[in-house]
């Protein structure tokens, strides 16, 4: 049993090792999640502008390594970026270019869940579903509130370097 264990958590540890998302680091980071957040293809210039840079060939220089790791290629009007598949970025939902963790939704359903029953059944409330969702709550918040942290930490340090 625990070598069974052990092999799923080296499985799932090798899944995330090999992640190419954990390539990027600094500005290129900063540029494919400045790529990603955007609904329209972007320009050097726009990409230059939106990352402060201060020259064209510094935003050229990253999207051309974007393109080349896979990350986003080239159309007419600009660059798009690529989600990899099994990536962490998959555990994102992009709205009005913020990205959201796809647990955000699942804890506000269950909050929702959380609330209508304790409103339905205010007379009689049964302790043990009460305190089954709550903990269910909780646990989708937590997870939810961890990966809005890491992406602002992922934001951050494409900013500083």
């Amino acid at each position: 049993m625990l070598a069974r264990l052990k092999n799923i958590l080296l499985r799932r540890t090798r899944r995330v090792a090999r992640d190419p998302l954990l390539t990027l680091s600094g500005s290129s980071l900063q540029v494919y999640l400045i790529l990603l957040t955007s609904k329209k293809p972007l320009g050097i210039r726009e990409v230059q502008r939106r990352a402060g840079f201060k020259s064209p060939n510094s935003a050229r220089h990253h999207l051309d390594k974007l393109i080349e790791r896979g990350f986003a290629y080239r159309v007419d009007d600009g660059y798009v970026a690529v989600k990899p598949r099994g990536s962490l970025v998959s555990l994102f939902i992009i709205i009005r270019n913020i990205m959201f963790p796809k647990m955000f939704f699942y804890a506000l359903a269950s909050s929702l869940f959380l609330i209508a029953y304790v409103f339905l059944r205010i007379k009689s409330i049964d302790p043990f579903p009460l305190i089954f969702l709550l903990i269910i709550t909780i646990m989708l918040w937590l997870d939810s509130i961890e990966l809005m942290d890491k992406v602002n930490k992922l934001k951050r340090i494409g900013i500083r370097e």
